[in-house]
């Protein structure tokens, strides 16, 4: 899994990233798809990268 991130306000189309081996990289997720609609409150560190994992609630 290859993980880029951009932590800056600027976009950054066609940005070059370098990678090990060669091959097609597919994209498996993209933080600003429009289908993420909902909300998280979080503390973010900065110039970082956070994941989250869902889980079901316990009762």
């Amino acid at each position: 899994m290859l993980i880029v991130c951009n932590v800056t306000p600027v976009l950054r189309p066609n940005d070059r990233v370098g990678i090990p081996t060669g091959g097609f990289r597919k994209e498996a997720l993209d933080s600003n798809a429009s289908e993420y609609r909902g909300d998280l409150n979080a503390a973010l560190p900065p110039l970082a990268a956070v994941f989250f994992k869902r889980e079901e609630r316990r009762t």
